[in-house]
């Protein structure tokens, strides 16, 4: 299965999003204005997606993306991938994701 290598995740139950752009870095926004930019340190495809290890002082994020259509909140509209974002300490929070233009 082969994913782009750019993409947007979206969390379904809190404010989170990440943007994966590339194999350079990931841009973290959350509640109460929480901005990181973390170093991609792992990024490759996987039997069923694509997974992402990224890192900065804070600690450490991965997120894993697979081909699943995904639909927040009874939208009638799908996204093409299914995500889960894991910030270090926390759960996994599942999201939808998109490729990024």
């Amino acid at each position: 299965m082969d994913l782009p290598d750019r993409f947007r995740v979206s969390t379904v139950d809190s404010a989170w999003s990440a943007r994966i752009e590339g194999s350079a870095q990931v841009v973290l926004d959350g509640p109460g204005g929480q901005h990181r930019v973390l170093r991609v340190e792992m990024h490759e495809a996987v039997f069923d997606g694509r997974y992402v290890q990224a890192r900065d002082a804070q600690g450490m994020v991965e997120i894993r993306v697979t081909a699943r259509l995904c639909r927040q909140d009874g939208s009638a509209t799908a996204d093409p991938y299914t995500a889960r974002l894991t910030i270090e300490g926390s759960a996994p929070l599942m999201g939808c994701g998109q490729p990024l233009q």
